[in-house]
């Protein structure tokens, strides 16, 4: 059986225009029929510059919630079985992760107020036994930390201008050209009422084990830093004091809200 230990951290940024954290963010865990338990992981950064951010990024985390739990409930009672586990059935965790993104969509349009835009992305962890789906709208990273190979890798999809053309060739990713776009977010939830198709990446890891990590967290929480940079940190920290940490190096190059979660696979 394994254990979870999950560290949360999450700043307002020191800019004196910025009023309110507009980042949000959850996790919770589920236990139905005796199954292995499901832990649910998000966030949400709500979109600078634009309307109730704050409302946007809450309505969103709200709106997966609702939804992951609704789709596990009606999986389950479906399956009538004594027997029974979702560990068998790994893409009805990530067709739940995929609705999930599109009813967030919808609660934050819902939410929103008539004529004024508005927007934020989401980042969803769902884990099973050694079984995660990663799923996202928007630029809000997640990272996979495998501890058999001491390595972090990017496991969502970041949806920016910047990264739309660095994987054109039409310049390098990090030089000055790609910072200078990276700001310019291609999909978000709150645009269309429907999410346009192609909007959601889903991103299905089979083999997690004990010892392994995942790094949630809004862009302002990683600003410039690289993988390697991450990596060096978490390498040297852990829990609160390295998000702490992290937070500290990504705020020297990049001034914004701070939002993490650390998610540790212990043994049991």
């Amino acid at each position: 059986m394994s254990n979870y230990k999950v560290f949360y951290r999450s700043v307002k940024s020191a800019d004196t225009h910025h009023r309110v954290n507009e980042d949000c963010y959850m996790h919770v865990q589920y236990y139905m029929m005796n199954d292995a338990k499901i832990n649910v992981l998000a966030v949400a950064d709500g979109m600078g510059g634009l309307s109730n951010g704050e409302t946007a990024s809450r309505s969103a985390v709200a709106g997966a919630l609702e939804s992951v739990h609704r789709e596990l409930l009606r999986r389950y009672q479906d399956s009538r079985g004594k027997n029974f586990s979702m560990t068998h059935h790994i893409e009805w965790l990530e067709a739940a992760a995929r609705t999930a993104l599109e009813d967030a969509n919808e609660a934050v349009c819902a939410t929103a107020e008539p004529g004024v835009e508005t927007g934020t992305t989401l980042s969803l962890l769902l884990h099973m036994g050694d079984c995660a789906v990663a799923a996202n709208v928007g630029d809000s990273p997640i990272y996979y930390y495998p501890a058999a190979e001491k390595e972090l890798v990017l496991v969502s999809e970041i949806q920016t201008k910047a990264e739309m053309e660095a994987c054109a060739g039409r310049y390098e990713r990090f030089s000055q050209e790609y910072y200078e776009q990276s700001h310019i977010i291609m999909n978000s939830l709150g645009s269309y009422t429907k999410l346009p198709q192609g909007s959601v990446s889903i991103n299905v890891l089979e083999d997690v084990r004990h010892g392994d990590m995942f790094l949630i967290g809004s862009d302002g929480a990683f600003g410039r830093l690289k993988a390697e940079d991450i990596l060096e940190l978490l390498e040297e920290e852990q829990g609160d004091v390295f998000l702490g940490r992290l937070f500290f190096e990504a705020g020297k190059d990049k001034e914004d809200d701070q939002t993490a979660v650390l998610y540790m696979i212990c043994e049991g």
